[in-house]
């Protein structure tokens, strides 16, 4: 049997849960090596990844790899982009995100 998305997004999701952000990178790049598509469940799994150890640039990468594909993540996503950037000092980041934000018209939860 064969790995699907599914598969690959409950590994990632499992890794950040448990703080281990370099095994979710390595299940994501698995995924591409396996010509599975990488869904927006698996960049918001992986920005939840970054945020739980304070990968604030890795987090922005995700970001990246996102508006590159043409897709656009919800509020918790952005959030835990975020999160990563205060957890690691980086206010001014966190401000730009926040900022892009409101240019993606990503509605902000409350």
């Amino acid at each position: 049997m064969q790995p699907s998305t599914i598969t690959y997004n409950s590994c990632i999701s499992a890794c950040a849960g448990t703080g281990m952000w370099q095994h979710a990178f390595a299940c994501a790049n698995d995924m591409a090596a396996h010509s599975l598509e990488r869904t927006k469940i698996t960049f918001s799994a992986l920005i939840s990844a970054c945020e739980a150890d304070g990968q604030w640039a890795r987090a922005q990468g995700v970001l990246a790899q996102i508006a590159a594909a043409g897709m656009q993540l919800d509020a918790i996503a952005h959030n835990s982009a975020i999160s990563a950037c205060a957890k690691a000092g980086r206010w001014q980041d966190a401000l730009t995100l926040l900022s892009d934000m409101a240019t993606q018209q990503v509605v902000r939860n409350t």
